[in-house]
């Protein structure tokens, strides 16, 4: 939302075509007028029952290895994908967006990765949600919750539908308002305990510290989706596209996500892994499907991607 005030009040002064001083002197009188609202509500304690709750896995999943790029470079490969072919292609295996794309991901994991064959480590996705629609709040504070989405393959030659299948199964029974409120107990149970509270800061900086390191082992990867982005009509035929991407972690070497805006969808991958053995097998088994798909990249690798 923030950024979206920004290239407002750019395409704003934009359109104004005055010079510096002119623009100075009219902007009070010609430039529209949109404060952005900012709910500073904290939902998470707004919405917190005391329940008896598990914390987050520690369990160990299947990390992507290979070798990373040099000078602590960072890959950035976008898919430009045309919404309706990929929505036809939902519709026909009767899922949303986000539970295809994320059994997508697993699959390429499956396959690249591991070549098909069993794991003791099972594939972890980290899919974060939105908590604004099931608690009905409008804070613009974080308010986000992350489902765990695993696939432990026992045996050799999964198919895509039996990924899909499971990963259909767990979005159903992990996303849902009963589940999200378990994480939110146990998140502000947390800040509510005494000998937290009165910890000196350092000590609390280094818990996280260890808390993160420990919850990231429990990580393939990311999939985060913004869902469809609007903006105000007077503006849309000015902005052609949005993308955003997440920076990797030690244990997270590629991060994926989603957004859409229009007719298109942008699915985009940072890695620091040298070789794009998962972007491609992902573009390609979309292609394969049917889906229109465009690639770009930041340069950073040059292999190719067809």
């Amino acid at each position: 939302n923030f950024l979206k005030e920004l290239t407002y009040h750019y395409l704003s002064l934009k359109k104004l075509g005055q010079s510096e001083k002119d623009t100075k002197e009219k902007l009070s009188i010609n430039a529209p007028s949109r404060a952005c609202y900012l709910d500073t509500e904290d939902s998470y304690v707004k919405n917190y029952k005391p329940l008896n709750v598990k914390g987050y896995s520690q369990n160990k999943a299947y990390q992507l290895q290979g070798e990373t790029l040099d000078l602590q470079g960072v890959s950035v490969i976008h898919g430009y994908i045309d919404i309706q072919t990929l929505k036809a292609v939902c519709k026909k295996k009767g899922v949303s967006i986000t539970k295809y794309l994320t059994a997508l991901i697993i699959w390429g994991i499956y396959k690249e990765y591991l070549n098909g064959q069993a794991s003791k480590k099972p594939i972890v996705i980290n899919v974060p949600i939105n908590l604004r629609s099931f608690f009905e709040s409008t804070t613009t504070r974080n308010f986000f919750a992350v489902a765990m989405i695993e696939f432990l393959p026992q045996q050799d030659n999964y198919t895509f539908e039996d990924i899909l299948k499971v990963v259909c199964q767990q979005m159903d029974e992990k996303i849902t308002k009963e589940k999200l409120e378990q994480t939110i107990s146990y998140n502000v149970s947390n800040e509510k305990k005494l000998y937290l509270r009165l910890m000196p800061l350092p000590l609390k900086n280094l818990a996280l510290k260890y808390i993160f390191s420990q919850s990231n082992k429990a990580t393939t990867t990311t999939l985060s989706n913004l869902g469809n982005i609007e903006v105000l009509p007077e503006f849309a035929a000015d902005i052609e596209r949005f993308h955003f991407f997440i920076g990797v972690s030690k244990k997270q070497k590629m991060k994926c996500s989603v957004c859409s805006y229009g007719n298109e969808l942008v699915l985009s991958f940072a890695t620091v892994l040298k070789q794009p053995y998962l972007q491609r097998r992902v573009f390609r088994e979309l292609t394969k499907e049917g889906v229109k798909v465009k690639i770009e990249s930041n340069g950073v690798l040059n292999e190719n991607m067809s």
